[in-house]
């Protein structure tokens, strides 16, 4: 069985970058066009016929708007190196950045379920009577998620996926599989998260949004201290 971790060396040399990173690139293209072309409908048939906002969308209201979310990527994009800078210093040659990208990819293809509802709720949050379902279905959707990767965590599924899949070393696959056990915790908290920042989006707050991802990169140096 082909395995992620043995199609990818811990170093890559200069001339070897393209030919990992060029099918990437050629994929998120290729995602680009297709969704280009899949919207045109509905900037025919929706977008177009529209009545126009009032009131009128103005570049302040739209700057004011829009700015905290570029700021808020870019804060999230910061915060993903903090975890392996913190650790690997306290355990060197041991490969726990592997071992976190392991863990972080599992909890991600979960995570993008939370992600998705983000989008949802702020379609869908103005509709008579939506509140309550949006509510019930952000506790199902946490419990289901939650239950998943607790079935990870506890059966040998993850030995499975961290060794088999992610061709990790046995003593970080273990690792792995505390890991993945902590952050069972973490996915309740992440579905109420999407929930709390689609209600902020539609609200047009979303400075609220850039401050708690502030917070958090404020908080999550001290939280990788070593006790």
């Amino acid at each position: 069985m082909p395995r992620v971790g043995d199609r990818l060396p811990d170093r890559l040399h200069p001339g070897d970058r393209g030919g990992y990173f060029g099918p990437v690139a050629a994929g998120v293209i290729s995602e680009a066009i297709y969704a280009g072309w899949r919207v045109r409908p509905v900037i025919c048939n929706q977008v177009v016929p529209a009545e126009p906002v009032q009131p009128a969308l103005t570049y302040r209201v739209f700057f004011s708007y829009y700015t905290p979310l570029v700021f808020t990527s870019l804060l999230t994009l910061l915060a993903q190196p903090i975890g392996s800078a913190r650790a690997e210093p306290h355990a060197p040659g041991i490969g726990i950045p592997r071992g976190l990208a392991g863990v972080s990819g599992l909890v991600f293809m979960l995570r993008g379920t939370g992600v998705a509802y983000n989008e949802v709720v702020v379609a869908l949050l103005d509709r008579a009577g939506s509140y309550a379902s949006l509510r019930r279905f952000a506790v199902l959707l946490a419990a289901l998620t939650t239950a998943l990767l607790l079935s990870f965590a506890a059966t040998p599924i993850s030995k499975w996926w961290f060794e088999g899949v992610s061709a990790l070393p046995p003593d970080l696959a273990r690792m792995a599989e505390i890991g993945c056990g902590w952050r069972c915790r973490c996915r309740l908290l992440g579905v109420q998260q999407s929930w709390y920042q689609g209600t902020i989006l539609y609200g047009g707050q979303t400075r609220a949004i850039t401050e708690s991802v502030a917070i958090y990169l404020a908080t999550a140096p001290s939280s990788c201290r070593p006790a």
